[in-house]
């Protein structure tokens, strides 16, 4: 049961929703020191949770992305409606919590309602992987297997643009800079695209990853080995977090989220189920075990 992603609820940090690779969503109710299964969006078939949208006004309201559709629920999770079909990748508006952006079928589609209408937009090549806003709003990136796309007008326009990234991660101080992954490396874009943002990693398959975050002013980036390094923005200096115990995530890392209200507590997820952190990833307790 690897659980795929990890969101804190902005307008309750205490709730915590988990999505794992068996269609199972996972609520905490206090901030992420245990779990109880929520529901499964999509009981006809086992879809993997690939992202989780919680309302922003409303703790028990929330989006769910499974592998091929999306739903929605506004009692934690107790029942839900389908709202697309089709392999999506979905963000909400960060200025306007009804309006959404889907990337599905080779379009980008908007709507100001909460999901219940669609207007269809500009079209993109590749399979979707995830939509991201600037959190001013107008500036949305959209990333595919294939290519990175830029829009400056909330999604009305995209450009292609030079390299393409896995994701991309905002800087948690400075918004005009971002960061993203690429051939399992860091890179920053500070207005004139890409580069490379790996100076003070080895240059090893052992420093290779796929998960990177933003933390209160730092960057965590997670190695295929489960090694966390960690950098203060500004700097390009990774230096990697020491445990004071074998226990802890492993080497196949899924997701990793800071507490919002708690920059030193952490959540992460890989195949043997949620962790724990309240040191900077120093020391980990496992709160949910994969079965």
């Amino acid at each position: 049961m690897a659980i795929l992603n990890l969101v804190f609820s902005t307008v309750n940090p205490k709730v915590v929703w988990a999505g794992g690779e068996k269609g199972i969503l996972w609520r905490s109710s206090d901030a992420g020191a245990s779990f109880e299964a929520a529901g499964k969006p999509g009981k006809d078939a086992i879809q993997a949770i690939q992202a989780i949208l919680p309302d922003p006004r409303r703790p028990e309201t929330l989006l769910v992305v499974t592998e091929g559709a999306v739903f929605g629920s506004s009692n934690y999770g107790e029942s839900w409606q389908r709202v697309l079909d089709g392999k999506i990748a979905l963000a909400r508006h960060p200025k306007m919590p009804d309006a959404l952006l889907a990337a599905i079928g080779g379009t980008v589609q908007a709507s100001a309602n909460g999901g219940r209408t669609w207007r269809k937009g500009p079209s993109f090549e590749g399979k979707p992987l995830g939509l991201t806003f600037d959190r001013r709003g107008g500036r949305v990136y959209l990333s595919t297997d294939i290519q990175l796309l830029r829009s400056e007008d909330d999604g009305q326009t995209f450009e292609k643009q030079p390299r393409s990234v896995l994701g991309v991660v905002q800087d948690p101080l400075r918004e005009r800079r971002w960061y993203g992954i690429e051939s399992a490396r860091p890179r920053l874009d500070d207005g004139a695209g890409f580069s490379k943002f790996d100076r003070s990693l080895e240059d090893k398959p052992e420093s290779d990853g796929d998960v990177l975050i933003a933390g209160s002013d730092f960057m965590t980036f997670v190695s295929r080995k489960g090694v966390f390094y960690r950098t203060f923005c500004g700097t390009d200096d990774w230096s990697p977090i020491e445990r004071r115990s074998e226990s802890g995530p492993g080497a196949d890392v899924k997701a990793v989220v800071v507490d919002p209200k708690n920059w030193k507590r952490w959540l992460a997820s890989d195949s043997a189920g949620i962790w724990l952190t309240e040191d900077v990833a120093k020391t980990w307790t496992r709160v949910i075990e994969a079965r």
